[in-house]
């Protein structure tokens, strides 16, 4: 059996890292067995992703660097892919990219999505579009961010691959599900809405706390649920607060219960200014939960009608406020749509699926 070497510059557990663990779990059907790699700051915990690579039973190497560009971190990746009969690497993440872009053996890339909310995260982007025309093997997880790939006229002649993000239905089967009872208690009383992201300016979470700060929305019995953790924190906080919102807005932090608390949501909303396709999308909809998102990536794909989840245009709280009423106030359509999603991710989004398009990148590798 060929081994693949998922490589991560990880700390927190997000989307990349989830679809890593689901091919890590999903590519030994097509004869291939994953190594989960991360380098992580020396100054940080042990990341999430190696924790739960090793309790899926992964094989799990970490290489700790101290800063930026560590040579010495490097080198323990380089070592432990030269003694450990390692055939190709997959990498995820510009980092890694720059580090073994001059390695021998056989590389795919995956570009989950480039984040430009900064100065320097508009750099990074533009060293690692040099860095991948290096790459013969190019995976985008979306349409929009192989277009955005494209902008760059080093890679115009690059033959880049779309394979879409994929889940796990295992995961999300109702036996293997635990509900919050917390949350479970207040689904009773009323409409609980969801979303789960990390807290930074791209997820959005200010436009839901705006939608809900409507008046038609402030009469209707609901509460938000937010899941994640991020430098928007303490903001997001003080507007819900400024607002009068701070009781029905419950910040829960980083949660590893994602399904179960997920399994406790009536309508989960996703309001990102700018995404790829999102795994907390297809996981929600795997839960049979209805959506409600915005027009940005490849979620319009995902969602093609209303009978799945209602579309706003990003940063619009007006429309997203309706939406939010709509799906409020009509539960026969919440349940429609929640089968409609489960039905529809389960078909078209399986982790299967995704590893099966890998595999056949990985065999003309190698």
């Amino acid at each position: 059996m060929r081994r693949i070497l998922h490589l991560r510059s990880s700390g927190a557990f997000l989307g990349a890292e989830n679809v890593i663990l689901q091919l890590a779990s999903s590519s030994e059907k097509f004869g291939f067995q994953s190594v989960v790699g991360v380098i992580h700051d020396i100054c940080d915990e042990m990341p999430a992703l190696a924790l739960k690579a090793k309790l899926q039973g992964c094989e799990v190497v970490v290489s700790s660097a101290s800063r930026r560009i560590d040579f010495g971190g490097i080198k323990e990746i380089k070592d432990y892919i030269s003694s450990n009969d390692i055939d190709f690497i997959h990498m995820h993440d510009y980092r890694e990219n720059f580090f073994l872009s001059r390695v021998t053996l056989p590389a795919a890339v995956t570009n989950h999505l480039w984040k430009k909310t900064n100065f320097a995260l508009n750099i990074y982007a533009l060293l690692d579009s040099l860095i991948l025309s290096s790459f013969n093997k190019i995976v985008a997880v979306s349409q929009p961010v192989k277009r955005e790939m494209l902008s760059y006229p080093w890679l115009k002649s690059k033959n880049i691959e779309i394979i879409s993000n994929g889940i796990d239905r295992v995961q999300f089967c109702r036996r293997n599900i635990k509900p919050v009872q917390e949350l479970k208690c207040l689904a009773e009383k009323c409409v609980l809405l969801g979303t789960v992201s990390s807290l930074t300016v791209e997820k959005g979470h200010r436009f839901l706390i705006e939608a809900l700060a409507s008046k038609p929305l402030r009469d209707m019995a609901w509460y938000l649920v937010i899941v994640g953790e991020g430098v928007m924190q303490d903001e997001l906080q003080a507007l819900a607060s400024s607002f009068g919102l701070s009781e029905r807005i419950l910040f829960l932090g980083q949660r590893d219960d994602i399904a179960n608390i997920l399994a406790g949501l009536d309508v989960f909303i996703l309001p990102s200014l700018n995404e790829g396709l999102p795994m907390a999308l297809l996981e929600a909809m795997a839960s049979e939960k209805p959506i409600i998102s915005t027009r940005v990536g490849d979620i319009p794909a995902l969602i093609a009608d209303s009978s799945l989840g209602l579309l706003v245009d990003p940063g619009d709280s007006l429309s997203l406020a309706r939406a939010i009423e709509f799906a409020v106030t009509d539960s026969s359509w919440r349940s429609a749509a929640g089968l409609a999603a489960k039905k529809h991710v389960f078909s078209e989004y399986s982790a299967t699926r995704m590893a099966g398009k890998y595999a056949d990148i990985y065999r003309v590798l190698v």
